[in-house]
């Protein structure tokens, strides 16, 4: 008998560790999804990075409560505070989960703290440099694979079936007046203009942002109405590298919220973007998009539909990147073309 046919009845409180960004929690959201079809009266606590917060409330249908991650040694999300770690595993204890999931990675910093957690039961992966404290409700971790079915992976090895790959992301009524008074500040019409993003966290995972200006100012020159995206922190960046093509394109960097961003995407012809969390949520809102991947592995990280999100790299040895800041000459980059991503835009346009 699976551990979820043997203990379905007595998980009542269930507490996910996945403390990443925003297209790391895209990823998890089919897994979400299964195990609320699984567990519908389970409540389920997210625990996460700060901005995830306001992720848990938009997923309220599959996420009860939500925890603040406050760091751990040796994860590099969040500078960890040794104070607010004991709090964090004091509180987590009081909750007396019955079931805590590691699904944060392969356990190699994470799989002693789920330990500590306190909870009845712990499951999660583990890898040949990890520890595995529990042999039947740890599995190891799968090197390669999409991040999506990686996560279902370990959910079937717990016996819960699978509810789908697809990505979702639910919008509200904020969310469209939102996005409804940036359409009328910037004249923008539905399928009517092309959305870049060439930020990402990591300067490893951008394509060249004088690239990405030059794509900019061909698809400019072919009649198309241009559209800037990324966060506050972005501006910067995007004003930097855009120069004086930035008269010419519309940036809405730091002008959106996630929600009204998830409609500027869904109501665009195209995106082209780095290798990050946008490409998900494009994915999310089946807006047909082209994933320029740098440093990351496409496999991994690349939107399952390749039809509707094809995806562009250079071959380079030292893939998957491990640096936030290249040491090196930067090839999976300088290999990938402007005309080859221009040439990939028109056949999607087409």
């Amino acid at each position: 008998m699976s551990f979820y046919l043997e203990n379905k009845k007595k998980m009542k409180k269930i507490a996910i560790l996945r403390a990443l960004l925003l297209g790391d929690l895209l990823c998890l959201v089919p897994s979400l999804r299964a195990l609320r079809k699984a567990l519908p009266k389970s409540e389920v606590t997210l625990i996460g990075l700060p901005w995830a917060a306001s992720f848990a409330r938009r997923f309220s249908h599959y996420i009860d409560r939500f925890m603040e991650f406050p760091g751990y040694p040796g994860l590099p999300e969040r500078k960890p505070d040794m104070e607010a770690i004991q709090e964090f595993i004091r509180s987590c204890r009081r909750q007396n989960f019955d079931l805590a999931l590691q699904m944060h990675g392969d356990g190699t910093f994470v799989n002693t703290l789920i330990e500590l957690l306190g909870a009845k039961r712990t499951a999660g992966f583990y890898s040949k440099d990890s520890w595995r404290p529990h042999p039947e409700t740890f599995t190891r971790w799968p090197e390669k694979g999409h991040e999506i079915r990686k996560l279902l992976g370990l959910l079937k090895f717990l016996g819960i079936p699978p509810s789908g790959e697809k990505l979702e992301f639910p919008v509200y009524e904020q969310d469209k007046e939102e996005f409804l008074k940036i359409k009328e500040d910037y004249y923008l019409k539905d399928n009517n203009y092309i959305c870049l993003h060439p930020g990402a966290r990591f300067s490893s995972r951008r394509w060249d942002t004088g690239k990405f200006a030059s794509l900019a100012q061909r698809l400019v020159s072919d009649g198309h109405t241009v559209v800037a995206t990324g966060t506050k922190k972005e501006e910067k960046l995007i004003k930097g590298s855009f120069g004086h093509a930035l008269n010419k394109i519309i940036s809405l960097a730091g002008k959106t919220s996630l929600g009204s961003l998830a409609l500027l995407l869904k109501n665009a012809r195209l995106l082209i973007t780095n290798d990050t969390g946008v490409s998900h949520l494009a994915a999310a809102m089946k807006t047909k998009s082209l994933v320029i991947v740098t440093g990351s592995d496409p496999a991994r990280w690349a939107p399952l539909n390749h039809r509707l999100h094809p995806y562009i790299f250079h071959p380079v040895s030292c893939r998957p990147c491990p640096y936030v800041n290249c040491p090196f000459d930067r090839s999976c980059s300088s290999g990938i073309p402007v005309k080859n991503v221009y040439d990939l835009c028109n056949q999607s346009l087409a």
